[in-house]
């Protein structure tokens, strides 16, 4: 309606601050200087739909409904210090929430993801021998896709992989190597959305040991190995 909602994470558990939006012919008017602060936490809450899931003290990871106090855990999870979840709706009354987690292999230790319905016990998304670094999570009309990074050394594939609810339950489809880009740089993040009806990942990442530029990656529906990537200097 007529108000925004500014929702930022305390301590694991989402803070609203509410915003009027004035009418359009109504004169701006600056902010009244805040009487006094609160502290906030990193990474931020993440919205699905009515629902907001926040990480907390010790990789925990919450879930609240918005303007409600019936919190609840994620049982089990334990994010990553720093890293930020994903979370969107499976339908107008059950949401999955993603997240990576430190878990020892063969190889040592490693980042994987892992995905929840609502606040069920958590399932591994991330396939044998794929690590993930970071995930984030769109919808489209078929339905939601997971699509993560696998960040190492000299390479970064990246991961996507479509969701569904069926049979209350949360269904996983093939996970599918888009494209592979080249050697990552440290603190590189990304972003998934649609434009028009069509799915695509935007990375910033070197071309070359000489170019450094903005990937976009194609997701079909459902998604394609080896798509190619569009560079743009």
């Amino acid at each position: 309606g007529n108000e925004l909602r500014v929702i930022a994470n305390e301590g694991g558990r989402p803070h609203i601050f509410p915003v009027t939006i004035p009418p359009k012919k109504a004169p701006l008017t600056p902010p009244a200087r805040p009487s006094s602060f609160v502290g906030m936490r990193w990474p931020p809450c993440e919205i699905a739909g009515k629902f907001i899931y926040c990480s907390g003290q010790g990789g925990a990871i919450t879930r609240s409904t918005l303007g409600q106090n019936d919190f609840k855990t994620v049982p089990t999870a334990k994010i990553r210090n720093g890293s930020r979840i994903a979370a969107t709706l499976l339908d107008a009354e059950h949401s999955v929430v993603g997240w990576l987690e430190s878990r020892q292999t063969t190889e040592g230790a490693m980042l994987k993801a892992f995905v929840a319905v609502d606040t069920n016990d958590p399932e591994r998304l991330s396939e044998d021998g794929a690590g993930a670094t970071s995930i984030h999570f769109f919808r489209r009309k078929s339905g939601p896709v997971a699509v993560y990074l696998d960040t190492r050394t000299n390479q970064v594939p990246v991961h996507a992989r479509p969701m569904a609810f069926k049979n209350n339950a949360l269904a996983l489809g093939t996970d599918v190597v888009l494209a592979v880009g080249g050697v990552p740089e440290r603190g590189i993040d990304f972003e998934v959305g649609l434009v028009g009806e069509r799915g695509f990942a935007f990375i910033p990442m070197p071309k070359d040991t000489l170019e450094f530029s903005m990937a976009t990656i194609p997701i079909e529906d459902p998604p394609k190995e080896d798509v190619g990537i569009a560079w743009s200097l």
